[in-house]
């Protein structure tokens, strides 16, 4: 495998680019980790992930993947070091979090929903996730405009009115003496 050489990858697969600058670029360590563990993996099946245990055994017996609960709890150990409570902030809340942060920053909705592994064919990013910013805002003045509409007032022969202003009113029906 080369760097230069074009993947095939499938439909929910990321694609990613490589930095410039080699030190610092994630595609390129991940990749050189991969090439320098390949003698390692080929016991292993086709569906392997990425990561592995024992990969320090000299004659490869021990070596597996990695659990998804083991990735998990990395990933949850590095939210709580950064000071984030993986309680509330889930893998799934982060991944639409850097998803719509990423279209506020200019990246088109396409590009994102690629790189995020989100359904190109569905809406459901949009429709869910991708909400106004002023949102807020937007449903205040809504709300604002349909409360300062007039109010109506109920008398004698009015039937139901869901915009009903204060109105001086009078007993229409005399109180009886409970004796």
């Amino acid at each position: 495998m080369s760097l230069s050489k074009k993947i095939i990858v499938g439909p929910k697969q990321p694609k990613f680019g490589i930095i410039d600058e080699e030190i610092v670029c994630p595609v390129r360590t991940v990749w050189c980790f991969a090439e320098c563990t390949k003698e390692r993996r080929t016991h292993l099946p086709s569906n392997h992930t990425l990561f592995l245990t024992y990969i320090e055994d000299e004659d490869f017996s021990k070596i597996s993947s990695v659990k998804d609960k083991t990735v998990a709890q990395w990933t949850t150990n590095s939210l709580t070091a950064a000071g984030i409570d993986p309680d509330k902030f889930t893998a799934h809340l982060i991944r639409a979090a850097a998803s719509i942060y990423a279209v506020q920053q200019g990246a088109s909705i396409r590009e994102v929903k690629i790189h995020a592994n989100w359904s190109l064919n569905a809406d459901t990013f949009e429709k869910y996730y991708l909400r106004p910013a002023n949102r807020r805002q937007q449903g205040q003045m809504i709300s604002k405009r349909v409360l300062e509409e007039s109010h109506t007032a109920i008398v004698e022969g009015t039937t139901h009115n869901s915009l009903v202003g204060e109105t001086e009113t009078e007993d229409m029906v005399g109180a009886c003496p409970w004796y």
